[in-house]
């Protein structure tokens, strides 16, 4: 597993190298600092548009997103899990293979 910051670039002067999915059994993790993640949308820096995303609910009733090609055939749904504390988020996302994921304080308040 790699462990590294994420440091985006928001200047259209600056272009973004499209996103390379990990190959399989591959993971990255990504630490993105606060003031990084309140200053930018993390989809927008993936040219992504977030209006385009549709999600629907799968058998048990949990949200995924299907995901649209330019030529209109729909792909696998991209997989993702969403946990959070008071001061954590932590996001999964995963293409043909479910995940799930779970943050937790270091010491919990009773």
């Amino acid at each position: 597993m790699r462990s590294f910051q994420r440091n985006f670039c928001v200047s259209p002067s600056c272009p973004l190298l499209p996103l390379q999915l990990p190959s399989p059994m591959e993971t990255h993790v990504w630490f993105v600092l606060p003031d990084e993640f309140k200053s930018v949308s993390l989809l927008n820096q993936y040219i992504v548009d977030p209006r385009s995303l549709k999600f629907r609910k799968n058998v048990h009733g949990k949200p995924e997103l299907v995901w649209e090609s330019d030529d209109g055939q729909c792909s696998s749904p991209l997989h993702f899990n969403i946990s959070h504390t008071s001061s954590l988020i932590a996001c999964g996302v995963t293409v043909n293979s479910p995940i799930g994921i779970d943050v937790e304080e270091k010491q919990r308040k009773n």
